[in-house]
C-alpha cells in the first residue's frame, strides 16, 4: 500500500502563477474579504488540487496554449478582460478541470479565518465548541 501525502509541491512556480490568477478571478478581494489567490488560502487550495495534479497540469498546459494563440502571451500577462474571454472560451473545453477547481477553492477560501470572521462567524473549528450533540441510540448499529 503506498502512503501518498498531499503537497502542492508537484505544481511548477508557472502552474502556481496561472492558479493564483484563476483564483483571483473567482474570488477577489473585496472590503474586508480576502481575494481566494491570499497565500494562505492558496497554499490550502494547491495542496487539495495535488490530488488531481495530472488533470490540473495538463488543464494548465491547454490554458496557457489557448492563451498564447489567441493572443501570444501566457494567461497571467493578460488584463482583466482578456483573461476573462479566455477562461470564458477554455470553461466548456475542461469541464472537469473547472468543477474541481471551482470545489478545491471555495473550500479552501470559506475555512479561512478571515473569511469567518468578516461573515460573523466562529473562527474555530464546528465541533467540539460548545454544541450539544444527542446521545446516540447505539442499538442502531
Amino acid at each position: 500500500m503506498r502512503d501518498i501525502i498531499a503537497t502542492d509541491s508537484g505544481f511548477s512556480e508557472e502552474h502556481k502563477q496561472i492558479l493564483a490568477v484563476l483564483f483571483d478571478m473567482m474570488i477577489p478581494a473585496s472590503g474586508p474579504m480576502p481575494s481566494a489567490a491570499e497565500p494562505d488560502i492558496a497554499s490550502r487550495t494547491l495542496t487539495g488540487l495535488s490530488a488531481h495534479a495530472e488533470l490540473v497540469t495538463e488543464a494548465l498546459a491547454a490554458l496557457d496554449d489557448l492563451a498564447s494563440n489567441t493572443h501570444q502571451q501566457p494567461i497571467d500577462a493578460l488584463d482583466q478582460v482578456q483573461r476573462a474571454a479566455i477562461v470564458e472560451a477554455f470553461k466548456p473545453l475542461q469541464a472537469t478541470f473547472i468543477q474541481i477547481l471551482q470545489a478545491q477553492v471555495i473550500a479552501s477560501y470559506y475555512q479561512d479565518d478571515r473569511v469567518l470572521a468578516a461573515l460573523g462567524l466562529p473562527t474555530r473549528s464546528p465541533h467540539p465548541g460548545g454544541y450539544d450533540v444527542s446521545e446516540t441510540d447505539w442499538s442502531l448499529l
